[in-house]
């Protein structure tokens, strides 16, 4: 909690045109601040909703606001904000839920009909008071039963709405969800799929690329890949739309090709690779996770003594040159370049100047190989080989197929992106003779 700070602010600056065509400029400052019906609100945990608390006719020229405190302004620096380059997050889909279950449990279930990113609108007519529910996960047990299948604490995804008086609409106001199912508790009277409206949440990116094939399977596993894409497109590439909700580089490394070739992903990111660029750490790492989340630093270097892993870090140079190979934006290139360079320099400081443990005891043919080999430290490896995580209780599981491979992948993704570093630099040499040769000709012309 709490990643980035403790305190709600806001800073605003409005301009109001009166009809005589004069004009007024106002500010925060003058601004005045109150409680009201959102308890809480939080990606992970979910948001209170108390409608009773509801401040009617609240932004209203009339409104009484004599109660509401003043704000207290504070003297922050501005020169690290940015206007946002990319697409605004939308409701990109809306539609009703497929069904509503009765589990064997005695719950009630809504089925949306597949997994989303987003969140279910409800109305309904209900006394003052009542406290309802909603649970939300992605699959049902074997008995067809509500099943939470989200590890990890504050990850409840657990909207509570306390009713008003008489008809009334509810829908999140700052949070989403990655579900399928919707366990609802204290539903009054009776429930219909009636009363739902489901809203798809994602980054507005156009789509540009499609293919069908003669094989149902393989056409069906392209849908799973664009709307698995949709859910994982809310501001910045993630990893999965409920347990984490992080952009974890290693997973927008793999698939950037994909993206961009199923949408215009272009803005979407360039955005991200500017976070990527101020995230990097000053020795060259780029860290596993970005936005780099205090929280995320303190548990992976807690657990693994290292930022960053091969085949993670490398989204800096494979993102980018993904998108100069769909979209053809040499910018691109240029703008992540001293980036690039960085982290392959990064790279080989640590094939260079750091060893295994056994260094010492092998013979110079095997040293003077090692030397432009990255098989030391901390890699997430071949993350999650089916073999050793399927049918294992164990929750470690999942580390051992680093410890695993992170020998093998690590020297791998050294040459990988060593490789594909060569080409890049080929292009930008390509580029600096072209526009040399440019310039000069247009000397030329405007001499004659």
């Amino acid at each position: 909690s709490c990643q980035y700070g403790n305190k709600l602010g806001l800073l605003l600056e409005g301009i109001i045109t009166y009809f005589d065509g004069t004009t007024q400029v106002f500010s925060g400052e003058q601004g005045v601040s109150s409680s009201g019906p959102i308890i809480y609100s939080d990606l992970f945990v979910g948001e209170k909703y108390d409608a009773r608390k509801e401040l009617n006719d609240w932004s209203t020229v009339s409104y009484d606001d004599s109660s509401w405190q003043k704000v207290i302004p504070v003297d922050y620096p501005m020169n690290n904000l940015i206007g946002q380059s990319s697409e605004p997050v939308k409701i990109v889909e809306t539609f009703k839920p497929k069904k509503i279950i009765h589990s064997p449990a005695g719950e009630t279930i809504i089925d949306v009909g597949r997994i989303i990113a987003g969140f279910v609108e409800f109305s309904l007519v209900a006394p003052a008071g009542i406290e309802i529910k909603l649970e939300h996960s992605e699959v049902l047990d074997t008995q067809g039963n509500y099943y939470n299948n989200i590890l990890g604490i504050n990850k409840e995804q657990m909207d509570v709405y306390i009713t008003k008086k008489g008809y009334q609409t509810y829908r999140p106001h700052f949070t989403y969800h990655g579900f399928r199912y919707i366990r609802i508790s204290n539903w009054p009277g009776e429930i219909s799929i009636n009363n739902f409206k489901v809203h798809v949440l994602s980054s507005n990116l156009k789509k540009i690329g499609s293919f069908t094939t003669n094989d149902k399977r393989i056409n069906q596993l392209q849908e799973n890949i664009v709307s698995s894409q949709i859910a994982n497109s809310i501001s910045i590439p993630t990893d999965c739309p409920q347990r984490e909700k992080a952009g974890w580089t290693g997973d927008i490394m793999a698939y950037a090709s994909t993206m961009c070739f199923n949408t215009n992903a272009h803005s979407f990111l360039k955005s991200w690779l500017h976070n990527v660029r101020k995230d990097q750490l000053e020795n060259g790492a780029v860290p596993v996770v970005v936005p780099y989340l205090k929280a995320y630093e303190i548990f992976i270097k807690g657990m693994t003594g290292f930022e960053t892993s091969c085949g993670w870090g490398d989204a800096i140079i494979t993102v980018p040159y993904a998108m100069y190979q769909v979209y053809g934006d040499k910018n691109v290139l240029v703008e992540n370049y001293d980036a690039m360079k960085k982290w392959l320099d990064y790279i080989q400081n640590r094939m260079h100047n750091f060893h295994p443990e056994d260094y010492e005891n092998w013979d110079d043919k095997r040293k003077k190989r090692s030397y432009y080999l990255w098989n030391t430290d901390f890699h997430f490896g071949d993350w999650l080989i089916p073999s050793i995580v399927l049918g294992n209780p164990d929750g470690g599981a999942m580390m051992d197929t680093a410890y695993a491979t992170m020998n093998i992948v690590g020297p791998a993704y050294a040459a990988y992106s060593s490789r594909f570093m060569a080409k890049i630099a080929h292009i930008m040499i390509y580029m600096k003779k072209l526009e040399k040769l440019l310039s000069k000709n247009m000397f030329t012309m405007m001499e004659r």
